[in-house]
């Protein structure tokens, strides 16, 4: 699932709820404040325009994120699966659960036979992150109405990781350090 999707969702239903709040709240500021009559309205209006802005965006950020969410599924049910080549890794600001997402930028061969470039911002899963270097082999899905949109199929990606490990090490090896 696409991670700026699923982020983007879960943003708009946290602002919705601070919505509801703000919404809720108004009226005890209203009544039960000890600042003066207009203080009061101005204040009561504040919360307003907050709850106001907090639906706005809250409702942008669901919809979004969930066209998001459903693009990234679309293209993992129907697209194109080619294997894309890592020529850059860079770690974005952005931290989820004190994890950096990581920018990756990719060559492949589109099915129309051009090679096409992508960046894919993602948390990239910690089965993976240790061997991916510049030249690791990904298998992507592309989108058929957009080349230049690709999905990593991590599941893949950790499958196809475990197995070059194997390769590396042998079985035996693998054995050793899990059991250690």
């Amino acid at each position: 699932m696409s991670t700026a999707g699923a982020t983007l969702r879960i943003f708009g239903f946290a602002s919705l709820g601070s919505a509801l709040l703000f919404v809720a709240i108004t009226p005890l500021i209203a009544t039960a404040s000890d600042l003066p009559g207009s203080q009061r309205l101005i204040a009561a209006a504040v919360l307003l325009a907050l709850a106001a802005a907090s639906l706005v965006f809250g409702l942008w950020a669901v919809v979004v994120g969930s066209r998001r969410v459903a693009r990234t599924r679309r293209v993992l049910a129907t697209g194109h699966r080619v294997e894309a080549v890592v020529v850059d890794l860079a770690q974005s600001r952005i931290e989820v659960d004190e994890r950096p997402m990581t920018v990756l930028t990719m060559t492949y061969r589109a099915p129309d036979g051009r090679t096409v470039t992508s960046k894919v911002t993602q948390l990239v899963p910690l089965n993976v992150a240790n061997a991916l270097t510049i030249g690791y082999r990904l298998p992507v899905m592309i989108d058929p109405l957009d080349p230049n949109f690709i999905v990593v199929n991590w599941g893949e990606a950790a499958a196809v990781s475990r197995a070059a490990l194997l390769r590396t090490l042998g079985e035996a090896a693998i054995e050793t350090v899990i059991t250690s």
